[in-house]
């Protein structure tokens, strides 16, 4: 009976897990394109909280902005390691 109620709760916690970083990414893509709509390109971590657009930098994910500013990338950290986004 023990061993179930492991598989039930890691089962559990692996899903929250998923969503939390599903909806940390929707946050900062979303902010990256509010941030771009203002500006000539896309921001760092930094520049989208100084420039309001998150109210602090992410924990699980990092953003590397091109040279040019006009592409980013959004790479999963800790238990977002491997994330892929949804579609």
């Amino acid at each position: 009976m023990a061993t179930v109620a492991v598989f039930a709760v890691t089962g559990i916690t692996d899903r929250g897990k998923d969503s939390a970083c599903a909806e940390d990414h929707q946050t900062l893509v979303s902010s990256e394109e509010a941030y771009a709509a203002d500006h000539t390109g896309y921001g760092t971590m930094s520049e989208l909280v100084t420039g309001g657009r998150l109210h602090r930098s992410s924990n699980l994910f990092t953003i590397t902005v091109d040279p040019s500013g006009n592409a980013y990338t959004v790479t999963g950290v800790g238990d977002c390691t491997g994330f892929v986004a949804p579609g």
